[in-house]
């Protein structure tokens, strides 16, 4: 940990991480896992998912990737975000369903900001929805009801 930072052992880490962060909140982090075909990994912008329980007291989150390249509209794992100051995007990126991660904290590089529309929350949730369980007869609405 370099002298300029000043959180310097892993529980101040975690607890600085744990005031920061909450579902909706748009955050960039760096994976490192090696994945093969389409996986997103790398430094990328993710959207929180996990709980908010969950997301105050583990040291682990549940994130979607996101993308700015827009491809597959039709896919019901799919749902888009528009760029704006609250969320901290700088385009308009589409959240992918289908590439859910659970990572440590410490992989936050940084949190760019939060989803603040109600609409788009609702996308979000019904892409991560349809990433678990599209093709079932489970139905979004009858979870909400």
């Amino acid at each position: 940990m370099s002298k300029d930072n000043p959180l310097h052992t892993k529980e101040e880490r975690r607890v600085h991480m744990d005031l920061q962060l909450q579902r909706y909140d748009i955050i960039k982090a760096e994976i490192k896992y090696k994945g093969m075909g389409s996986v997103q990994t790398n430094e990328r912008p993710y959207v929180i998912i996990s709980n908010p329980i969950g997301t105050k007291h583990a040291t682990i989150i549940t994130v979607m990737a996101l993308t700015s390249k827009i491809k597959k509209l039709n896919m019901p794992v799919h749902s888009c975000i528009h760029a704006d100051n609250d969320n901290g995007l700088t385009e308009y990126s589409m959240a992918l369903g289908e590439q859910l991660f659970t990572i440590s904290k410490e992989e936050v590089k940084e949190k760019l900001g939060t989803v603040t529309s109600k609409e788009e929350k609702k996308l979000i949730d019904k892409a991560c929805f349809n990433g678990l369980f599209y093709g079932t007869e489970y139905r979004l609405e009858e979870v909400n009801a």
